[in-house]
């Protein structure tokens, strides 16, 4: 039976070779009103690359977003900023998530390349140009970013440690 080309529902998470890290792909819906992300580096330790999929919205629509699990993720100088009408919320804070899932909907920033610790120019990877469904995901020793910034529509883990927290918020 052919599929239908209109269809863009992520059947099922690419291959990885070896043990599946992580939970499955999350299944719950997402906001479509998602946070700018920021930090001065981003190290995911024990990275797989799923590529792109789908997930489901609160209004009943689909949203798609790059898919990463790391074993350990770092962040130094995290910013969370959300803004709604009338209101910015910023949070910064040093992370360290253990087993985690990141759904993006861009990331952009400087990769380093390990071993001779070479940073290249800035760049952006959309989900919209990443396909869905890739055959096979990507897995990575290390992957460092510097100058990262990111549409975070989804971190998805048991717990997160977490110093220098602090919050504020203004009305525009």
């Amino acid at each position: 039976m052919p599929e239908d080309p209109d269809d863009l529902t992520a059947l099922r998470p690419p291959v990885v070779v070896g043990d599946q890290p992580g939970r499955p792909r999350a299944t719950y819906p997402v906001n479509t009103v998602y946070p700018q992300v920021g930090a001065d580096s981003l190290t995911a330790y024990g990275a797989v690359i799923h590529g792109a999929t789908y997930l489901a919205t609160v209004g009943g629509g689909r949203l798609k977003v790059l898919w990463v699990h790391a074993d350990r993720l770092v962040a130094d100088d995290y910013t969370f900023r959300l803004e709604t009408p009338g209101q910015v919320q910023t949070i910064d804070v040093d992370l360290d998530i253990p087993q985690v899932d990141i759904y993006v909907t861009q990331l952009s920033g400087s990769l380093t390349i390990p071993v001779i610790d070479v940073a290249t120019p800035r760049i952006c990877i959309g989900a919209d140009v990443v396909p869905a469904n890739l055959p096979i995901a990507v897995q990575l020793p290390e992957l460092s970013v510097t100058a990262v910034e990111a549409g975070q529509v989804l971190v998805d883990a048991e717990t997160v440690d977490f110093s220098g927290l602090s919050a504020h918020s203004h009305t525009r």
